[in-house]
C-alpha cells in the first residue's frame, strides 16, 4: 500500500524507499528527524509528494526498534494517505480568509454608512438652521413652517399656520397672482424676497415648486429658501465701488486728455505709490518709458532720490493731503535738471485716496533765472556800497574848505573891523 501510494510499485531495491521519500524532506528537518532516531524517539511529519502531477500528503509516523541485543536497528514508518483532510483544510483555510475578508469589506461599508449617517445627520441638522422651508395650500395658505422662516418673520408657527403667503412677500398683488399661477400649474419658480428683522434687511432666494399627487397634478406648494443677505450686500458694496470707480475713471480720462497735450511730466499712481500711467512730456522730461520704469521696480518709493517720498505718499494716502517740493534730478541722459513735484489726491465720497497724480514742471530755466537775480542783486548792492563810499568822500572833502569859508564870511560882517584886518581875512 505504501509503495502504491508513492508510486513505487515497480522499485525492486525496497531497501531504498526511505532515502527516496526524503526526497521531499528539506534539511533541517531530516536532520531533526535523525536526532530523535538516534536517541530512540519517535518522530512524526506531513510529507507531500507530486504523484503523476496531482499532490499527494501523507502523514508518516517513524518509531526506532529495539533487536535482541537491546540496540535500535529498525525504524516502523506507518503512512496514513491524509490528501482529503489536507484538502479540507486548505478549503476551510480558502473558505476562511474568503470570509475574513469579507468580513472586512463588511466592516468597512459598516464604517462607512456610520461615517455618511452622521454626515447626513449633520447635513438634516444644519439644514433645519439655515435653510428655510414652507408647506403652502394651492391657494396660498400656509400648512408648514419649519423655525429657520420663524425667526426671520419673528413670528409663532401657530399664528403663521393658516396665514397666506401673499401677506409676507413684497410683491405686487397682480405679480404675485401671475407668479404663483405659474406655480400651480406645474412650473418651478424662483423669487428673490427682502424680509425687515427688526433694524437689518434680509434677503431670500427662494424655490417654489408644486408637489404632485399620483395624478402627476399639483397638490401643494413646496418653498425651500437660503439666506442671500450676504451676498447682496457685497452685490450693493460691489456696485458703489464700480460706481465710484467709473467716476474715477472718467476723471482720469479727463486728465490724460489734459496730460497728453502739457509738457509738464505726469505721473498716476496707486495708493501706495505703485505707477499705472505716464504722459509723453513724462518721457521727454525724464527720459524713461512706462516699460522702463516697470523693469526699475514700478514704485515710486523705489525710483525717486526725493529723501521724504516716503512720509508723502503715505500722508497723503491717509490724509488725502496735497504737496508741493523741488528737487534736483539727474535724468536718463545724465542731464541735471530742477523739477517742481506737486503731489494731489483723487478722492471718492469717503474721503478714501484712489488715486494720487504726480505733475513735475521742468524749472530748471527758472532756478538758473533766480540765481542770475541773486548775482545781479549782489552786484547792485556792491556798486550801492561803492557809491555811498564815494559820495561820503566827496562830501567830506568838500564840506572842510567850505567850513572855513563860512567863517571867514562870518568874521567880515563884523563892523568893527578895520580895513587892514578886512584885507587880511579876504587874503586868507
Amino acid at each position: 500500500n505504501y509503495l502504491k501510494t508513492i508510486n513505487l510499485n515497480n522499485y525492486d531495491n525496497k531497501k531504498h524507499v526511505f532515502l527516496i521519500t526524503l526526497d521531499s524532506i528539506d534539511k533541517e528537518e531530516y536532520e531533526m528527524m535523525w536526532e530523535n532516531f538516534e536517541g530512540g524517539l519517535p518522530y512524526e511529519m506531513d510529507v507531500m509528494y507530486k504523484i503523476e502531477g496531482e499532490e499527494v500528503w501523507l502523514h508518516e509516523s517513524y518509531t526506532p526498534l529495539k533487536n535482541e541485543f537491546n540496540e535500535f536497528d529498525r525504524i516502523l514508518v506507518l503512512v496514513v494517505n491524509i490528501t482529503d483532510s489536507k484538502k479540507s483544510q486548505e478549503g476551510i483555510k480558502e473558505k476562511t480568509q474568503i470570509l475574513e475578508k469579507n468580513y472586512s469589506k463588511m466592516k468597512n461599508i459598516q464604517d462607512e454608512l456610520e461615517t455618511k449617517e452622521a454626515e447626513l445627520t449633520s447635513t438634516v441638522e444644519a439644514i433645519g438652521f439655515s435653510t428655510f422651508i414652507a408647506e403652502y395650500a394651492l391657494d396660498g395658505t400656509i400648512l408648514d413652517i419649519n423655525d429657520a422662516y420663524l425667526k426671520v418673520y419673528r413670528r409663532q408657527k401657530r399664528l403663521m399656520i393658516g396665514k397666506n403667503i401673499k401677506d409676507y412677500l413684497t410683491i405686487e398683488n397682480e405679480e404675485f397672482d401671475s407668479f404663483w399661477k405659474k406655480i400651480v400649474e406645474g412650473s418651478i419658480e424662483k423669487n428673490i424676497h427682502e424680509v425687515k428683522m427688526g433694524e437689518k434687511n434680509v434677503w431670500l432666494s427662494e424655490i417654489y415648486a408644486p408637489i404632485l399627487d399620483k395624478n402627476n397634478k399639483p397638490s401643494k406648494i413646496l418653498a425651500i429658501a437660503f439666506d442671500i443677505t450676504d451676498n447682496k450686500e457685497h452685490q450693493i458694496i460691489l456696485k458703489k465701488l464700480s460706481d465710484e470707480l467709473e467716476i474715477i475713471n472718467r476723471e482720469l480720462e479727463k486728465l490724460s486728455v489734459v496730460a497728453r497735450e502739457t509738457s509738464n511730466a505726469v505721473t498716476i499712481l496707486d495708493p501706495y505709490g505703485n505707477i499705472e500711467w505716464i504722459n509723453e512730456g513724462f518721457t521727454k522730461m525724464f527720459g524713461y518709458t512706462l516699460d522702463e520704469l516697470m523693469k526699475m521696480g514700478n514704485n515710486v518709493l523705489q525710483i525717486s532720490t526725493y529723501k521724504d517720498i516716503e512720509k508723502i505718499i503715505k500722508t497723503c494716502r491717509e490724509n488725502a493731503q496735497s504737496y508741493n517740493y523741488e528737487s534736483f534730478i539727474t535724468n536718463k541722459d545724465g542731464e541735471k535738471i530742477w523739477s517742481q513735484t506737486n503731489i494731489n489726491p483723487i478722492i471718492n465720497e469717503k474721503r478714501e485716496v484712489r488715486k494720487i497724480v504726480a505733475v513735475d514742471t521742468d524749472i530748471t530755466k527758472i532756478k538758473k533765472a533766480e540765481k542770475e537775480i541773486i548775482l545781479a542783486k549782489q552786484r547792485a548792492e556792491e556798486s550801492d556800497k561803492l557809491k555811498t563810499a564815494f559820495l561820503q568822500n566827496m562830501s567830506h572833502e568838500i564840506r572842510t574848505p567850505l567850513n572855513g569859508v563860512i567863517g571867514f564870511s562870518k568874521l567880515l560882517e563884523d563892523e568893527t573891523l578895520q580895513r587892514e584886518e578886512i584885507k587880511e581875512y579876504t587874503s586868507i
